[in-house]
């Protein structure tokens, strides 16, 4: 029978929860082109500079859906397999919706975005011009070009969380699944406000709902979601654009704070990002890096390292 690899693809934060789980209870290896990898209790773990993680092993679905239950990542294994039989009906991805998804959470520069976006019966015709699919799978040029061009007829609502009030949440005990949810709710919110509440809500889930909704229990009138879907972008075309949307004002707003600071701010959570915030630190000091980094990364940690 030939053996399942399992993949997860994280963020550094999680990756370092990872490997201080791994340590006391696992064989440390050495892997090529790997940043860290673990070998025993039935199972093998590679962690890859792309935030890969890779379980293989008699005992890998286990440990695969240990950490999808562990950071809230939406599926087990056996729930994938099931979405994954499950084709999407074409004809349903334009059926009228509010779909909602989020830019930035991955990126240590920049702000975390959100957006909601309607979709009516009547726009099928329109959007069907243009190349609409989940931002990750676009070049950042063609969401530059496209947004602006849908946003002048698709009614959507935006939620920017800005890097300074950011991190005061985050040191208030606040995870960044908490402000989603938060995010998400308010712009399904005021999206409902522009166009009346016409649903339903889709969610391009990134957290179990019964989590979301414990997020929000002292949130007044928190809209209901009916549909909370892995890769939803691929079954509606609202969540796709509101993907597209956010990514479009993530991008706006890390060009803003790029010529603030006179530096290119790099893109996701690299080595390169590990310079800059060194450079910014010691050019601006940390208070300037606390307005325009997500400074719980363990990017900071690596940043103040190159100081010394």
């Amino acid at each position: 029978m030939k053996k399942m690899n399992y993949v997860l693809e994280l963020t550094l934060e999680q990756i370092e929860a990872l490997i201080t789980y791994y340590e006391p209870l696992a064989e440390s290896v050495f892997v090529e082109n790997t940043m860290a990898a673990f070998e025993g209790n039935h199972v093998n773990i590679s962690i890859y500079p792309s935030k890969k993680v890779m379980f293989q092993g008699k005992k890998a679905a286990q440990h695969y859906d240990y950490w999808i239950e562990q950071f809230d990542l939406g599926e087990t294994q056996a729930e994938k397999k099931a979405k994954k039989e499950d084709t999407p009906n074409k004809d349903a991805f334009y059926e009228p919706s509010i779909g909602s998804d989020e830019s930035g959470s991955g990126d240590y520069f920049g702000p975390l975005c959100v957006a909601a976006v309607y979709v009516s019966a009547n726009d099928k015709e329109f959007l069907s011009k243009f190349p609409i699919k989940d931002s990750k799978q676009m070049e950042d040029s063609t969401i530059l070009e496209t947004v602006p061009e849908i946003i002048k007829r698709i009614p959507y609502s935006l939620m920017v969380l800005q890097n300074g009030q950011y991190n005061q949440m985050i040191d208030k005990g606040y995870n960044l699944n908490a402000l989603k949810a938060y995010l998400h709710a308010q712009a399904h919110k005021k999206i409902s406000d522009k166009v009346g509440k016409k649903g339903p809500i889709v969610v391009d889930q990134f957290v179990q709902p019964t989590k979301y909704y414990e997020y929000l229990k002292d949130l007044e009138d928190v809209p209901q979601v009916q549909t909370f879907m892995t890769k939803a972008e691929d079954h509606y075309i609202s969540v796709a654009l509101a993907s597209m949307i956010a990514r479009y004002a993530f991008l706006n707003h890390l060009t803003k704070l790029s010529k603030a600071l006179k530096l290119k701010l790099q893109k996701g959570a690299s080595p390169m990002v590990d310079e800059q915030a060194a450079h910014i630190i010691k050019t601006h000091g940390e208070r300037q890096l606390k307005e325009v980094a997500k400074v719980h990364f363990a990017n900071t940690l690596k940043a103040k390292a190159l100081i010394k």
